[in-house]
């Protein structure tokens, strides 16, 4: 329900907080690491927690964990790190010089930020390291072209985009006003042809 909250809340911020937290070590989930010890002992035994390490070898295990909880909170982790790059641990330490170049007007969630790098990723400048973790996400470039679910969140977007404004908004205000302007022209036209 993260996504329901109030943007820019304390209570959102305090959600973020946690997300991110449980990003980099799965101890901090609640019972994650009870429900994945055998996959702990069998794939990770060698990985220190923190910086989202062990969340990598329990993604790279995935097709061979056993136990169906765990699979689920991997899952869960995974779903919520592909959403917002501020929660992926491995992206914010690889690739923080890249989303300064590439997407720094991007806004965060919905894997904007992601797709965006991932459009980038055979830029000049655009490290191997980073590269690396944007894939092991499991974002694909092509997810930027599919169509908004409506016409309510494409406009959402565009008014949380500073950036769009910039550059383009003296252009739409400047063509609904030209719009606005030929069909009063039209109209007042059509009235004095009529009343003639």
């Amino acid at each position: 329900h993260y996504k329901q909250l109030q943007r820019g809340g304390r209570c959102r911020h305090a959600v973020a907080g946690l997300l991110r937290l449980q990003s980099n070590d799965l101890r901090a989930i609640p019972d994650m690491v009870a429900a994945c010890k055998f996959a702990l002992d069998q794939f990770c035994q060698d990985v220190s927690p923190g910086g989202g390490r062990v969340h990598a070898c329990l993604r790279s295990s995935l097709g061979k964990i056993t136990q169906n909880s765990c699979v689920r909170m991997v899952n869960q982790t995974w779903s919520v790190e592909k959403q917002d790059v501020t929660y992926n641990p491995r992206v914010q330490a690889h690739c923080r010089k890249e989303m300064n170049s590439y997407c720094k007007g991007v806004e965060h969630g919905q894997q904007r930020v992601l797709i965006c790098l991932k459009q980038h990723e055979k830029s000049t400048g655009f490290t191997g390291a980073c590269k690396e973790a944007v894939e092991s996400v499991g974002v694909k470039a092509t997810s930027m072209n599919t169509p908004p679910e409506n016409a309510m969140e494409s406009l959402q977007h565009l008014s949380h985009s500073r950036q769009f404004w910039d550059r383009w908004g003296f252009v739409l205000i400047g063509a609904a006003a030209f719009l606005v302007f030929v069909s009063c022209l039209t109209i007042v036209t059509f009235l004095y042809r009529a009343c003639r």
